[in-house]
């Protein structure tokens, strides 16, 4: 504790001395405070409204209740309790600052530098003091207060016992203390950047120091503005605001990104949904608009977002679906799917067979190329169908003279083949043959339409 907290002290004492021997301490009544009918007193002069006895006394002469004394943070707790119970009719109590609590005394008046009249209860020394809200600067573990009786200034480390006596209202100076301005800035919830977003208004750290205006709701933005005090300027200040979409699931399956995702406003996330095997999406609603798109409706975009909203997408099970086998010709050979009857979302493998005198020519409908078969993520009745066709051998003689090379081959039931004929070195064509009277052009021979196995065989001399 300082010099001049341990005068406040010494002069405490000798009051406490005097009151021992009968003296009592003089009842004081200055102009500038008037009682008011509902426990507080106003100051006239700064428009401070003053709680009018200690916190926990009350009555006309404050001797009702129970007096205590609390450390700077039970200090500050009690203002939340008297705010919570709005005491004396009001909700907006505060510890006084250093300087509000020097408007409290006026010195050069003499003992006590309080009007008493005003505010009575002072009987005993542990009653001669008050805390302020404000931090010594030189010392952040005490706090300043107020000597009643002498109107000095000392401070307490924040772990001593003193009363409280809370204000609300006014302005915090007067001709006797003038206060410099104070310019007010943004706190750590200002944000001129476009994340993070918020999706409710910012309630605490608005302004650094002073206090701050209501916050106000914009469709991009939560903006406030901090008030500067004694003439200081004000400060604009805004967030970033974002909409919140929340997806969920009902049934089996699954939905990406699972979690709540917060948006700019007017964008248009888009969620997709995975079925697990053999089900199905079967609705997406909830309080969501949006557009659904994809094999299966698995997508969905939300409308531009403008509030929040919840988007559910509810699976089932899928109906299961037939893939159906077929060959061309008939008589080229077999063709099996299996399983025939395939569970949504399912898979199936087809097979082929040529019969004799056919070869496998390729599929078509479902399946393509020559290779194997294998359907899956089955969701619709499908079709596959196995060609055939007939083998056309193409032959030499001799066989050093040359060879005959046939395509298509195998040949479709119908359709004709070109074979080219090459004659090795020392021998020459002498003429081709097979498959019926077809044509030579050159090196070319050209069948008339293939309705079964056949040769043709080129002749070299």
């Amino acid at each position: 504790m300082n010099t001049v907290n341990s005068l406040a002290h010494f002069l405490s004492r000798t009051i406490t001395v005097l009151c021992a021997f009968g003296l009592m301490l003089p009842t004081l009544a200055w102009g500038a405070f008037t009682v008011n009918g509902d426990g507080t007193v106003t100051d006239t002069e700064t428009g401070l409204v003053w709680d009018r006895c200690l916190w926990g006394l009350y009555g006309a002469d404050c001797g009702s209740g129970s007096f205590s004394v609390y450390t700077w943070r039970e200090a500050l707790n009690a203002v939340k309790f008297a705010n919570g119970v709005s005491a004396h009719g009001f909700d907006d109590w505060r510890l006084p600052n250093k300087n509000e609590l020097e408007s409290f005394a006026q010195r050069g008046v003499g003992f006590p530098a309080i009007d008493s009249a005003a505010f009575p209860g002072l009987s005993t020394l542990e009653r001669l003091y008050a805390w302020s809200s404000t931090t010594v600067a030189f010392s952040p573990d005490s706090a300043w207060s107020l000597d009643f009786y002498a109107g000095v200034f000392g401070y307490n480390y924040k772990t001593d016992p003193l009363p409280v006596r809370l204000v609300r209202g006014g302005q915090p100076s007067a001709s006797f203390d003038r206060l410099a301005p104070l310019n007010a800035v943004c706190g750590s919830s200002h944000n001129s950047g476009s994340s993070p977003l918020l999706t409710l208004a910012p309630t605490a750290n608005l302004c650094s120091p002073t206090n701050a205006s209501a916050v106000t709701a914009g469709t991009s933005t939560f903006s406030w503005s901090c008030i500067g005090l004694n003439g200081g300027t004000n400060a604009n200040c805004s967030a970033p605001r974002g909409y919140q979409v929340t997806p969920a699931t009902t049934g089996n399956g699954t939905i990406s990104p699972a979690t709540d995702q917060v948006v700019a406003y007017q964008a248009t996330p888009t969620f997709t949904a995975t079925p697990d095997g053999g089900q199905v999406v079967s609705l997406w609603n909830d309080t969501c608009t949006g557009t659904v798109s994809g094999v299966g409706n698995v997508n969905f975009t939300v409308d531009p977002m403008t509030a929040n909203c919840k988007l559910r997408v509810t699976f089932e099970p899928g109906a299961s679906h037939q893939v159906t086998s077929s060959r061309n010709p008939a008589a080229g050979g077999t063709a099996t799917c299996t399983p025939k009857d395939v569970t949504y979302g399912g898979s199936s493998t087809c097979t082929q067979t040529p019969n004799s005198g056919y070869a496998f020519a390729g599929w078509s409908g479902a399946c393509t190329g020559t290779g194997a078969c294998t359907l899956t993520n089955v969701i619709t009745d499908l079709t596959v169908t196995a060609n055939f066709g007939y083998v056309v051998t193409g032959t030499a003689g001799p066989a050093q003279g040359g060879s005959v090379t046939c395509f298509p081959n195998p040949v479709a039931p119908g359709a004709t083949t070109s074979c080219t004929v090459s004659a090795n070195a020392g021998y020459a064509l002498s003429g081709v043959s097979g498959c019926g009277s077809g044509s030579l052009s050159g090196s070319t021979y050209t069948t008339p339409a293939i309705n079964a196995a056949c040769t043709v065989t080129a002749s070299f001399a």
